[in-house]
């Protein structure tokens, strides 16, 4: 399988690595925590999105742990 994609990247003339972390990542990020140009590269744009899914993953955490409770009020608002 190792030969198989090695053969194929060369074919479509593509590498391997993480070299496209230098290169500009052109996208924006919605409600950047840090200050953020869409010109900066892919690792800084991996930087700065990082806090927004650990925001997103927080806020999972809470509501599913709300669902579990015992407290009826606490358990419907969750689910909602």
């Amino acid at each position: 399988m190792g030969a198989s994609l090695s053969h194929n990247l060369r074919r479509l003339n593509l590498t391997f690595g993480f070299n496209f972390l230098d290169r500009a990542a052109f996208f924006g990020i919605a409600d950047p925590p840090i200050v953020y140009r869409f010109t900066e590269p892919y690792f800084r744009a991996l930087l700065v999105g990082l806090p927004n899914s650990l925001r997103v993953m927080f806020f999972d955490i809470t509501v599913s742990i709300a669902r579990l409770s015992d407290n009826w009020l606490v358990r419907k608002l969750a689910s909602v």
